[in-house]
């Protein structure tokens, strides 16, 4: 008979009374790459065991052998849970197919098992549950998640739409079903936003979100996340005041520091600063820039007082000051703040709590924020010098990295001059052709094939050498110059694909990455189409990679963008992913064709169990929505291995090798492979 493959040493346990010919049944199991016997001293340390209906096991697999004419003693064995019945005088070949159909059976159950064990544990360490619904039936499961969430962790299984809805504020009830009825016949996506009922273990509003089906689909799947209940801006106003221009804002901080000191006491100040405020200022209207400086006004007033800081100080009665800094953020003046460590505390609180997302006008705005920050002392009293010190702090911090946070320093004076004359050589740069582009090859895993190269810039100053991207790109994406930056990149990249093709070497696709700025250009699609119409190359050999965070700014504006991109024919991939707060529903929306894997989860992936849970969870979810999943740093032959195991599709990083020059490059090509492939 055909041999199939079996669980590597799957034992297995004969009961010596199960057939009339036993020893053969065992030899032939042996002789099948099984480990076969009839004398195991303890059925729970077996996989699978054979016996009659006298001996069937309890907690562990077993099939049953019983007389072929007893019909009864075979639906007695199916009602004990034996997961196949064979006659007592069956050849050795039926028992071996029984026993290898059993064991591939419960492998994948197992292989369930562990699959929804690492579900719970990502949603949990995501806050993002999920759940099923059946139109038909009306049955709705929850996962752990989920239940966490809506405060229904007791719940029973059968029921849980009458729970669901007895658990939502009385006035959103009847919109509730109506949601549900909904979900079965309409296509795309939709999202329902609630309250729930006071709970003290649950959060006080959520949103479903879903895929919802055609007609006829049996199961609808979706997530339930934690929300942010919207306030308008007029609540907001008559809440407390952000300063409506600079001038009013320094008035109030400079008699808010004169009350300070004449108590003895000092003001800190912190700026926030952030690209995607930055992007969203530069683009909303004036109604809706208040709207969001308001709501995170609100919440760095309810972060202060999460940790301690009250309104009013030693009877000053200063409350904290809002405002506007340059180029879109935000000001915070706060007292009360005496000990050096407390000051960077609160910063760090004010961070996180600016972390979540905010809604307007049917956008999400994600902000990753770093602060900068002074405080008055005798020496500077003044609120003009208070906040350009907290801008130069903020501008250092974001240097560092986002969500830092950054105490002035008088060093910070002269790396802000630096900075001004790093941005004047920026901006010649372009005329002068200053920049060239390195190639770092992506690899199939599988072949060691090379299956692509990413463009990535080098900034050649004739002064300085080799300028760190590190270094000079915050500044293009800050100043704006990212975007003819971008656009050098895109068409350079192109033509030299279409110069290695020319060459007959193998054709391979080439990324090139989008800044934010550059994915809501205007300008976007005709530079893409020009790029690609000037060098000749096929679209489908372009691949623009774009950050989650970036695609998380406005998601909504954002799908269809990516459609008319795809309609070109070019590829699309989410870079660094991960780092941002992607919501899974806008996920399956994105027309994208691989995952990149930001390097950080598979830094400590070889010696970290939870990051490697993570790792394998994220190249599941790539797999299941079709995308190609890359790995990004790999940096070691362990991680190489690991990814194998993984069974992510490509891999890059410095093992394999370095962003090198085009000519360095072209050779790679020729080779055609990088590293070892899968035996």
């Amino acid at each position: 008979m055909h041999r199939t493959e079996t669980p590597q040493a799957a034992r297995v346990l004969v009961v010596d009374t199960a057939f009339p010919h036993v020893d053969g049944v065992v030899s032939g199991l042996r002789a099948r790459g099984l480990v076969a016997a009839n004398g195991f001293a303890d059925a729970a340390q077996v996989d699978l065991v054979i016996a009659g209906l006298q001996d069937a096991p309890t907690g562990v697999p077993w099939i049953a052998v019983v007389d072929a004419a007893d019909g009864a003693a075979r639906e007695q064995a199916l009602e004990r849970g034996a997961t196949a019945v064979l006659s007592a005088h069956v050849d050795v070949d039926a028992v071996a197919a029984a026993v290898e159909l059993a064991l591939r059976e419960l492998d994948r159950s197992r292989m369930h098992e562990r699959l929804a064990d690492l579900l719970a544990r990502v949603e949990a360490a995501a806050g993002v549950g999920s759940f099923e619904y059946e139109p038909a039936s009306g049955r709705l499961w929850l996962s752990a998640e989920a239940r966490r969430l809506l405060g229904l962790e007791s719940a029973r299984v059968d029921g849980l739409v009458q729970a669901v809805t007895e658990r939502l504020a009385p006035d959103e009830r009847r919109r509730f079903g109506e949601w549900l009825s909904l979900v079965g016949p309409l296509q795309g996506v939709r999202e329902f936003e609630c309250r729930l009922a006071q709970h003290a273990d649950a959060v006080e509003w959520v949103r479903f979100s879903v895929p919802l089906a055609p007609e006829g689909t049996r199961l609808v799947r979706g997530v339930i996340e934690e929300w942010e209940e919207p306030q308008s801006g007029a609540a907001a106003v008559a809440e407390f005041e952000v300063q409506p221009d600079a001038r009013a804002f320094l008035g109030a901080l400079e008699r808010a520091v004169g009350a300070a000191w004449a108590r003895n006491g000092s003001i800190a100040v912190y700026v926030v600063d952030s690209e995607e405020l930055r992007a969203f200022s530069s683009g909303a209207t004036r109604g809706n820039q208040e709207y969001v400086l308001h709501g995170l006004a609100t919440r760095m007033r309810a972060a202060l007082r999460d940790v301690g800081i009250p309104e009013g100080v030693d009877g000053a009665h200063v409350p904290p000051l809002f405002g506007r800094a340059s180029a879109g953020g935000l000001v915070v003046a706060v007292q009360g703040l005496r000990r050096h460590d407390d000051v960077l505390a609160v910063g760090a609180r004010l961070s996180s709590w600016l972390s979540k997302p905010v809604h307007v006008g049917g956008r999400e705005l994600v902000l990753d924020a770093t602060l900068g920050v002074t405080a008055s002392s005798p020496e500077c009293r003044d609120a003009e010098e208070l906040v350009r010190r907290a801008e130069t702090a903020a501008y250092c911090a974001r240097r560092q990295g986002r969500k830092r946070v950054e105490l002035w320093e008088p060093a910070m004076d002269s790396e802000a001059f630096e900075r001004l004359s790093l941005e004047m050589a920026l901006r010649r740069a372009l005329s002068r052709d200053e920049f060239v582009l390195h190639y770092q090859p992506r690899v199939e895993i599988r072949t060691g094939r090379i299956v692509g190269v990413e463009a990535l810039i080098r900034w050649q100053h004739p002064d300085l050498g080799f300028v760190a991207p590190a270094r000079f790109i915050p500044i293009a994406e800050e100043t704006g110059l990212i975007v003819p930056i971008g656009a050098h990149v895109m068409h350079t990249a192109c033509r030299q694909a279409r110069e290695w093709s020319d060459a007959g070497l193998p054709p391979v696709r080439m990324s090139v990455n989008l800044s934010p700025l550059q994915l809501h250009d205007r300008g976007l699609l005709a530079t893409i189409e020009e790029a690609l119409r000037t060098s000749a190359l096929p679209a489908d050999r372009l691949e623009l990679e774009l950050t989650e965070g970036a695609l998380m700014r406005d998601p909504a504006s954002d799908v269809q963008l990516l459609h008319q991109i795809k309609s070109l024919g070019v590829h699309l991939s989410i870079d660094d992913f991960g780092t941002g707060h992607s919501s899974l529903s806008y996920l399956r929306r994105f027309p994208v064709d691989a995952l990149k894997i930001d390097r950080s989860f598979l830094r400590d992936a070889t010696s970290r169990p939870d990051d490697a849970s993570i790792f394998s969870a994220i190249v599941l979810m790539g797999r299941s929505l079709k995308m190609t999943v890359v790995a990004e740093g790999v940096e070691t032959p362990a991680q190489l291995a690991l990814l194998r195991v993984m069974r992510a599709d490509e891999a890059q990083g410095f093992l394999l090798s370095p962003p090198v020059a085009a000519d360095r490059a072209a050779a790679l090509l020729a080779k055609g492979t990088l590293g070892q492939a899968a035996a």
